[in-house]
C-alpha cells in the first residue's frame, strides 16, 4: 500500500515509519522538517505545516493519492478537516490517532468504545492543555467522521504511550530512578491500576487493521485487567538489577494537592482508576498484541543509555522532593 503519515520522525511516528517500512509499504512522510529530517531517507518527505491553510495543503500534496493516510500529529479539529479538504476524495482510508482522554470521567473501570465523551466548554478553542486534551481529541473524530463514510474511517484511542524514544520522559523517568536504586516514592497505593501500550505495538496495530480493511473506533492500551504499579516497579527492578526499596505514598490519602508532574503517568481516585482501566477487549479479538512487559523495560532502558535524554526539565520529582516525602515516612 502507499500510505501517508502525517509526522513520521518521532517518537509514535517513527514507530509507524519503520513499522510499514519493514512491512513492505510504500510511505510518504509529512512534517515540516524540524525533527530528524535525516530519517527515512528511502521514503518520500513533504516539508510543510500542517496547519497552513487549504490552498498551502494542496500545494504540498499535489495530484498525490495514497491507499490510507495514518495521522499521528491531529490536536485540534481544523487539523483534520484542512487536511481531508486538501487531499480532495484522494485517499482510500484515514487513521486517526485519538486518545483514551476523550472519555469522560467515569468512577467505574472498564471503559469501553461506547462510553460517554468529554464535551468542551468552548468548542472553538485551540488552546491544548490538560484540561482541552480531551475534548479536542472529541472534535478531531467528529471532523473526520462528518467528511469520511464510515467504512472509510479508523479511529485508534490509545492510552500513555511508552517504549524507546519516549521523549516525553514520563516513563523513562520511572525506569531511570528504579535503575539509580536505594529507597524511593512509589506511587501508592500500591494497588494503583495502570495501562499503556508501547508505541511499536500500536504500529503493528495500525498496520494491521488496514492491511485487514477493518474500520471504526478501538480503545488501544491495556492490558485489561490492568497491571498495578507494584508490579510495573517490580519488573522495571528486577530487569535493571537494581536495589530499589519503594516506599509507597499514599496519593489517594490527599487527592487535591496530588502533584501529577511529579508522579506522571499516575492516576489516583476513583476517576483515575476508572480511566486506568479501559476495556481493550474489541481491539484483542481484530488482533492487538502487546508485547511482554520486560522487552518494553530492556529496550527503553538501552534508548536511555544509548541517547542519554536530559531528564533535569522533565517530569517526576525531584531530588529535592523525593528526599523530602522520604523524610516524612522516617518521622
Amino acid at each position: 500500500m502507499k500510505i501517508l503519515i502525517m509526522g513520521g520522525t518521532r517518537f509514535v511516528g517513527k514507530a509507524m515509519a519503520e513499522e510499514l517500512l519493514d512491512a513492505g509499504h510504500e510511505i510518504t512522510l509529512f512534517h515540516r522538517g524540524q525533527t530528524n529530517p535525516e530519517l527515512f531517507p528511502e521514503a518520500e518527505h513533504i516539508l510543510a505545516d500542517r496547519l497552513g491553510t487549504i490552498e498551502e495543503l494542496k500545494e504540498a500534496v499535489g495530484a498525490r493519492s495514497w491507499d490510507a493516510v495514518i495521522d499521528t500529529s491531529a490536536y485540534v479539529p481544523r487539523a483534520v478537516s484542512t487536511l481531508l479538504k486538501a487531499l480532495d476524495g484522494r485517499i482510500g482510508r484515514y487513521l486517526l490517532i485519538s486518545s483514551i482522554s476523550v472519555y469522560r470521567e467515569s468512577l467505574e473501570p472498564g471503559l469501553t468504545e461506547m462510553s460517554p465523551l468529554q464535551i468542551l466548554d468552548d468548542p472553538e478553542t485551540e488552546e491544548i492543555n490538560g484540561e482541552t486534551y480531551g475534548g479536542l481529541k472529541v472534535l478531531c473524530e467528529r471532523a473526520a467522521e462528518e467528511m469520511l463514510a464510515s467504512e472509510k474511517l479508523l479511529i485508534l484511542r490509545p492510552g500513555f504511550i511508552v517504549g524507546p524514544g519516549d521523549y516525553t520522559l514520563r516513563w523513562p523517568y520511572w525506569l531511570k530512578r528504579v535503575a539509580s536504586g536505594g529507597p524511593m516514592i512509589a506511587p501508592g497505593p500500591d494497588d494503583l491500576p495502570t495501562q499503556f501500550i508501547d508505541a511499536r505495538d500500536l504500529a503493528a496495530f495500525a498496520r494491521s487493521t488496514l492491511e485487514g480493511g477493518l474500520s471504526g473506533i478501538y480503545n488501544v492500551t491495556g492490558p485489561w485487567p490492568a497491571l498495578s504499579w507494584r508490579h510495573v516497579l517490580e519488573t522495571m527492578r528486577e530487569v535493571t538489577g537494581s536495589d530499589a526499596q519503594f516506599i509507597w505514598h499514599d496519593l489517594e490519602a490527599d487527592l487535591d494537592n496530588f502533584d501529577p508532574a511529579g508522579f506522571p503517568m499516575v492516576a489516583p481516585g476513583p476517576g483515575g482508576r476508572a480511566m486506568m482501566q479501559a476495556d481493550i477487549s474489541l481491539a484483542e479479538k481484530v488482533g492487538l498484541v502487546r508485547r511482554p512487559l520486560s522487552e518494553t523495560v530492556k529496550d527503553t532502558l538501552k534508548w536511555i543509555q544509548n541517547y542519554n535524554p536530559d531528564f533535569s526539565s522533565g517530569p517526576g520529582l525531584s531530588a529535592q522532593r523525593e528526599h523530602e516525602l522520604l523524610s516524612m515516612t522516617e518521622d
